[in-house]
């Protein structure tokens, strides 16, 4: 008789093939012996750890780890007396979620699992180095989502039939999971309920407005039935690419042009098509072989190809959120605020509505912002607690109590590159160095002039006044 604890032994030793034979051994000798069972369960599961981790990040696995994944399965669907619930099927499910893609046989798998077999800790948030994660629970759902989304038809109806009731399932628990509503758009729209799809991916995008793909994957639930809005929001998740690798953008440009030349809209079309092969080309690919090999032989393409065929960026925003407010409508709230500072690292500015409150503008969705001065002032647009939807510059000169003109005397700190100005109204106004550096040569109690916004200093725990506009002289 094998005893099961020297199975562990080895196995916590890192003796893993040593820890397998002998628990082959043993389970030949006990084969319902659930400490036996136990034993050779966890060294299947330091195969199938050691498995997931042979696989590089970003990396898809290949035929021979399917090959690997299936017999560890295989020897662990065996084993009829592991503890289900528990710790070892979790985890083995845990692993098999990070190997799932192209795996074609992720859903059966999932299904003899047992989705009413969680733990009551995988059904909660996992907190690691004070960062939340998904539960165990919400992986398994999102994986079978985007399976389900991936357009496999190699997939059993009956498998396929309990994987499209468990998404249901998975929707009910968690309904405002971005990516369960995503997959489920994603399937839905593969299916041919683009109208469902739609429904489901409205929130995705509402969350996701600056993200390319949301807005593709909107259009092409649009191609059939309403191909001006298809195109709308391509074009616009073109838009958004634009700080991508040109490469990157093919998939989007390949589908507006079938799209444009099925509508024979070839002036749109074929400046579209010229970009494509100039991308290809400048990356080492020729075009012979490309899809758009046909459309460089029209006339079509010869007479437009050099034609100016863009839209307006702002335009394109614009009628695409009208789409988007349609979908998920939302009551918004307009606040006048000054832009206070940029965040290059994070390509973002910042804009105060007050001494406490602002919102954070991306360059990638507003690229307008990008280029406007500390001190300018916008309308911006948002739903009450949410992020930003809209913006757009305002005259408007200050905000009493909040933004104001100043002037006054500079005081100069030794060795400082930062300084402060004492205004006629008795306030001592920080003047940070990327302003102060402005001014070039000055002296001590020279007149200075400019513009400051009222903050909270958390570290102080008191209101000050910080300067975002600064000049020599007085305001004339």
């Amino acid at each position: 008789m094998i005893d099961h604890r020297d199975i562990t032994k080895l196995r916590k030793a890192g003796k893993l093939e040593e820890a397998l034979v002998l628990a082959k051994r043993a389970m030949a000798i006990a084969p319902h012996d659930p400490y036996v069972q136990g034993a050779y369960g966890w060294v299947l599961y330091e195969q199938l750890k050691k498995l997931t981790d042979s696989i590089k990040e970003n990396e898809q696995p290949k035929e021979e780890d399917f090959r690997k994944l299936k017999g560890i399965l295989g020897e662990y669907a065996k084993l009829d007396r592991v503890e289900r619930p528990g710790m070892l099927h979790s985890n083995i499910l845990r692993q098999v979620l990070k190997l799932h893609v192209g795996w074609s046989g992720f859903l059966a798998f999932v299904r003899w699992w047992g989705e009413s077999l969680f733990r009551e800790e995988d059904r909660k948030p996992v907190t690691w180095n004070g960062k939340q994660y998904e539960s165990l629970e919400l992986k398994f759902f999102r994986a079978i989502g985007k399976r389900l989304a991936d357009e496999d038809a190699s997939v059993p109806e009956d498998v396929r039939s309990w994987a499209e009731q468990t998404l249901e399932h998975g929707i009910e628990k968690y309904p405002e999971d971005i990516w369960l509503l995503y997959y489920t758009g994603q399937f839905m729209a593969q299916k041919g309920d683009t109208k469902t799809a739609r429904k489901f991916l409205g929130p995705v995008i509402r969350q996701k407005k600056g993200e390319d793909w949301a807005w593709a994957a909107l259009g092409r639930t649009f191609a059939g039935d309403d191909p001006e809005r298809a195109l709308l929001c391509l074009f616009y998740a073109l838009e958004l690419d634009k700080d991508k690798k040109d490469l990157m953008t093919l998939g989007v440009r390949r589908e507006l042009v079938n799209l444009l030349v099925r509508q024979k809209r070839y002036e749109e079309a074929a400046p579209q098509c010229k970009a494509i092969c100039t991308i290809l080309e400048k990356n080492g690919y020729g075009v012979n072989k490309a899809p758009e090999k046909d459309c460089l032989k029209s006339d079509w393409y010869q007479k437009f190809k050099d034609l100016d065929a863009g839209r307006s960026a702002r335009d394109l925003r614009s009628e695409a959120f009208k789409i988007l407010q349609e979908l998920d409508p939302k009551t918004f709230v307009e606040k006048i605020g000054v832009l206070e500072s940029h965040n290059l690292e994070k390509s973002l500015a910042f804009v105060a509505f007050g001494p406490r409150e602002g919102v954070p503008l991306k360059y990638k969705q507003f690229p307008a912002i990008r280029r406007a001065a500390p001190g300018s002032m916008w309308l911006v647009k948002m739903e009450e607690g949410s992020f930003a939807e809209e913006i757009t510059p305002v005259e408007q000169k200050e905000i009493p109590g909040f933004f104001e003109t100043f002037a006054g005397k500079l005081e100069i700190l030794p060795n400082k590159p930062f300084a402060f100005v004492l205004d006629r109204k008795g306030n001592r106004i920080f003047v940070p160095e990327e302003v102060y550096r402005n001014l070039g040569l000055v002296v001590e109690g020279q007149v200075c002039s400019g513009k400051a916004i009222k903050r909270w200093d958390k570290k102080k725990q008191k209101f000050g006044w910080k300067g975002l506009e600064i000049r020599i002289g007085r305001e004339h």
